[in-house]
């Protein structure tokens, strides 16, 4: 499964949106050649599996070279930090659940167009959960921590789909699967962690303290020793297979 893996593809996602940005702005092609629509897959268009993938977020044109430059920064950090099978298998995931939305609309919502936000929006959010604390400058001026962006993300995301219709609650939660099945396990795991040791009593905590030696830890820093049980509020990735803690996070080898 090693030839699944491609490195850096998040170069290719960039450049396939630079050439479609440019073919719609300058030579005046049709994004609607190009986009997932049930009804045109029916009818034979495969070529529609694959090119809306790069097609661009409604973006202004002074914006659009940073959107990009984000987008390959969050990607090669994803990439990094997971590693460049299970990053891809995230946009692979993110695809396959958009073209089983596309296949499902054929009999339901034939003329509905299926979005690509897996690419854009699930990545950050990916990017938001692995380096919370990764400042963006808003208006060039203003850092914001890329936590708080997600989660006003996350809150779009949530009115979306309280507002909208069963279609659009559907391609929210398509739109969004990839990030639910890679990341959800491990947010789940986490909050179970940190849950048994509210519950745990006074008592049991002093003697938990005592014993600390038998505990288990889930996470290991390969670079300093530091684990989930003795540095409960440290984050960890893990990139090539190593676990790596938020203080040594800078010091994760390139691939």
């Amino acid at each position: 499964m090693g030839w699944l893996a491609v490195p850096g593809i998040t170069v290719y996602l960039v450049i396939g949106q630079v050439i479609l940005w440019c073919l719609e702005v300058f030579a005046g092609y049709p994004m609607d050649a190009v986009v997932l629509i049930p009804a045109s897959l029916a009818e034979g268009e495969i070529w529609r599996l694959f090119t809306f993938v790069f097609r661009m977020p409604p973006t202004h044109p002074i914006f659009v070279i940073f959107v990009w430059l984000i987008l390959w920064m969050m990607g090669m950090a994803l990439e990094q930090a997971w590693g460049t099978f299970r990053y891809c298998m995230f946009l692979y995931c993110g695809w396959f659940l958009s073209v089983l939305a596309a296949v499902v609309g054929m009999f339901f919502f034939p003329y509905v167009v299926i979005s690509n936000l897996f690419v854009v929006t699930t990545v950050f959010l990916a990017f938001a959960y692995v380096y919370p604390d990764h400042e963006f400058l808003i208006f060039f001026v203003l850092p914001v921590k890329v936590k708080w962006l997600a989660m006003i993300s996350w809150a779009l995301l949530f009115v979306a789909f309280l507002t909208g219709g069963w279609v659009a609650r559907m391609l929210v939660m398509v739109g969004v699967g990839n990030f639910f099945i890679f990341v959800g396990p491990e947010i789940l795991a986490r909050y179970r962690s940190k849950g048994s040791v509210r519950r745990k009593s006074p008592q049991a905590q002093v003697k938990a303290a005592g014993n600390q030696s038998e505990v288990e830890p889930f996470h290991v820093c390969v670079i300093c020793g530091a684990t989930d049980v003795d540095h409960p509020e440290r984050e960890f990735v893990y990139s090539g297979g190593k676990g790596y803690c938020s203080e040594c996070r800078d010091k994760i080898p390139s691939d």
